[in-house]
């Protein structure tokens, strides 16, 4: 199959988009399928090298007010003269709003599907324009198919769930504790909770620091607290909470490489991921990418869910699962896990081995190659008719 995967999420960049689109090709590559990246880069010469695509085209998005506009022109032109020259077999859409790119689908009669997340949904004019210009819609959840539908019921018949919340086993694997702790810097002899995100809220963040001052004294061991991304008002949360406060730390290492995300969370012993209620719709966080990197690296998993969410079962039953903002609950948790290592340890390791089988790039690729195959039949069944 001959797919051409247009994007506006920049894959060399270091966060949960990236990673996604980097899975996916890596895995439509693998499984012997051909892949044109057209992508976006903040130069428009020498950009990154992808070598798990057939070929890349970077298309320039420049780093000011209006850049997307100028990116939105050049890749549509880039998709124009591709589709021309290279004749794919389905043209495949992870893709901001652009009534440009919605009227150029519709001139080029090639099966189109396009990829909706949840959490980066707008439902704007723009946004429903390249929507509803596509063949196949997928989407990430149940519930968000639900919300969708009932918005938009005339397109009932083309929206489908396929599976996008996994993780890469290889970048993301149980690492030896103390070899991570060296190569960082980092002291082995505390008890380290980590915090990933690209960016954290304050919400969360107020949640985890009440939380663990509420631990202060109940541990043999100091506690470190590490803030793994940005954060607010980060530099003058800095002068206050890097500073020793009892027997807890607080660090910021700021955003770093994806890869050196799993190095800390190497060195962690708990793992949190919060979400606000307000972000907590049907149980988002137990879609969040950061969930199974937690999971494959075998940590102990401090999670909030909704009131109404029932999680999974490997889940249920290996995370701690709390409320959201409650730093209460929160410390709570964060204490039964202190204080009984081994079994938690046992937990992580059920969960790591239940992601590592189920919850990988391989299944969920295999899972939205059936749904393009199909529509790529369907569309072949049309253009006879």
């Amino acid at each position: 199959m001959k797919i051409v995967y247009l994007t506006s999420v920049d894959p060399s960049a270091h966060d949960a988009a990236a990673v996604h689109v980097q899975g996916t090709c890596k895995s439509l590559s693998a499984l012997g399928h051909k892949v044109l990246l057209i992508h976006p880069g903040p130069t428009m010469t020498k950009p990154v090298r992808l070598d798990w695509v057939e070929s890349q085209i970077c298309c320039w998005w420049p780093p000011l007010r209006g850049g997307y506009r100028i990116f939105d022109w050049l890749a549509v032109q880039s998709l124009r003269k591709v589709v021309r020259s290279w004749h794919p077999d389905v043209i495949y859409l992870r893709f901001g709003a652009s009534r440009r790119l919605a009227r150029t689908i519709k001139l080029l009669s090639v099966p189109t599907a396009i990829e909706i997340n949840g959490v980066e949904f707008d439902s704007n004019d723009r946004s429903l324009a390249t929507i509803r210009s596509s063949d196949l819609i997928l989407v990430d959840t149940d519930r968000m198919r639900e919300v969708f539908v009932d918005r938009n019921k005339d397109l009932e018949n083309r929206v489908h769930v396929h599976e996008t919340f996994v993780t890469d086993p290889e970048k993301f694997r149980p690492l030896d504790r103390d070899d991570c702790c060296h190569l960082l810097g980092l002291s082995p002899d505390c008890i380290r909770i980590v915090h990933t995100s690209s960016f954290q809220s304050w919400h969360d963040f107020q949640t985890i620091v009440d939380a663990v001052l509420q631990l202060e004294g109940k541990s043999e061991k100091d506690i470190e607290v590490v803030f793994v991304g940005n954060g607010p008002l980060k530099a003058n949360l800095e002068k206050t909470l890097t500073q020793r406060l009892g027997g807890i730390r607080f660090r910021f290492p700021g955003s770093v490489e994806h890869e050196k995300i799993a190095l800390y969370l190497g060195a962690s012993d708990i793992a949190l991921d919060l979400f606000t209620r307000s972000r907590l719709e049907n149980g988002k966080n137990m879609g969040a990418y950061k969930l199974y990197e937690y999971a494959v690296c075998n940590k102990p998993i401090v999670t909030a869910v909704s009131e109404d969410f029932v999680p999974p079962d490997w889940a249920r039953d290996n995370f701690a699962l709390i409320p959201p903002e409650d730093p209460q609950a929160l410390a709570a948790a964060i204490g039964r896990i202190i204080h009984n290592p081994l079994e938690w340890a046992k937990k992580a390791a059920t969960a790591g081995d239940y992601v590592r089988a189920n919850l990988n790039w391989d299944r969920a690729t295999r899972t939205t190659l059936v749904h393009l195959e199909r529509l790529i039949a369907e569309n072949g069944t049309a253009l006879a008719k």
